[in-house]
């Protein structure tokens, strides 16, 4: 993993989703997470779809990375397109 060592790794998301990915990407990886100041993922839909996609979850992401790449500088980015919590009918 010694290529990614030291680089700065963006993260694009609007919904606190680096409290559960930036430890583990800085910890496998070496790098050093972000996520843009003022980026609005939902501009790129979102996965209820009150805000439709242009294409298909993986474009959506794919869309949402180069555009915090665009707006950082980084050359490394993570983005998804969906929810994570907790699954309510599987006891905690």
């Amino acid at each position: 993993m010694d290529g990614f060592a030291g680089r700065t790794l963006v993260i694009a998301t609007m919904h606190q989703k680096e409290q559960v990915i930036a430890p583990l990407v800085e910890a496998a990886l070496g790098v050093r997470a972000i996520v843009p100041s003022a980026f609005d993922s939902d501009r790129f839909g979102t996965f209820t779809r009150d805000i439709p996609r242009s294409g298909s979850q993986r474009e959506a992401a794919r869309q949402k990375a180069e555009a915090a790449l665009a707006a950082t500088g980084a050359t490394l980015a993570i983005a998804s397109e969906g929810a994570f919590s907790p699954i309510r009918r599987l006891p905690m």
